[in-house]
């Protein structure tokens, strides 16, 4: 059964993601650039972030994106037109993003190849162009109202905290998640949920979604096919296929 979902109050700054990322590329390992990514897939980088009493996800694909929750679609466009202040990198083929409140307003996080940028709705907020290192899925939750992040580069996953900056290189993905939901994402996306950590998986067409608890009653939540669970959502998978 899934956990109830509820929001964690908290800070509104992320304090050391350029510093974290580039440990993240010390111990040497790459992904290829999500252009470079063959396999069919629903998103290029999808994010979930609670606002107005719900869940709501950002999913892009190409160079297009769609704001939607389990029952509507909010909005739909190309990144251009709806983020014109972007660098033209950023406006196609995606490697992962993520999401976060910043007062009222969402805080972006798009990542792309060895670049990555902060922003807004109205401007860019930090953009870091030195490289990192490529990751295959990146995300950001609160964690005890503190920011807290996971990357993925191939089977390896990486977790880590804002208040220390302390990486977890060890974090893997639990063995009764099934083996081909084990590496390669298309792109994570996690929220803290008391004491359970929740992690939604997105690879091609589908989406896997477990709990991993610090009391260590993990569990399997779901797979679905996000054709079936997202019906609302076809006219965007068309175009963008």
């Amino acid at each position: 059964m899934p956990m109830t979902r509820r929001r964690l109050a908290g800070p509104r700054r992320m304090l050391v993601l350029p510093v974290v990322l580039a440990v993240v590329a010390s111990l040497g390992l790459a992904a290829a650039p999500a252009s470079a990514q063959t396999t069919p897939r629903a998103f290029d980088a999808v994010t979930t972030q609670w606002e107005g009493g719900r869940w709501k996800h950002l999913g892009i694909k190409n160079d297009r994106y769609v704001v939607f929750d389990d029952r509507r679609v909010y909005e739909e466009g190309l990144i251009r037109n709806k983020w014109p202040f972007l660098p033209s990198a950023f406006h196609t083929n995606l490697n992962a993003a993520a999401v976060i409140m910043d007062g009222s307003l969402w805080r972006y996080t798009f990542v792309k190849g060895n670049q990555i940028v902060e922003f807004n709705d109205n401007r860019i907020i930090n953009q870091v162009l030195p490289p990192f290192g490529n990751v295959d899925a990146f995300t950001i939750y609160y964690a005890y109202s503190v920011p807290a992040y996971v990357a993925s580069v191939g089977s390896n996953l990486f977790s880590w905290d804002s208040a220390s900056g302390v990486i977890r290189p060890s974090f893997q993905v639990p063995s009764f998640v099934p083996f081909d939901f084990r590496s390669n994402f298309d792109d994570i996306s996690a929220e803290q949920e008391g004491d359970a950590f929740k992690v939604s998986l997105y690879k091609g067409y589908e989406r896997l979604i477990y709990v991993d608890s610090v009391f260590g009653a993990d569990y399997f939540v779901e797979r679905v096919n996000v054709r079936n669970k997202w019906p609302h959502l076809n006219t965007f998978f068309n175009t963008t296929a």
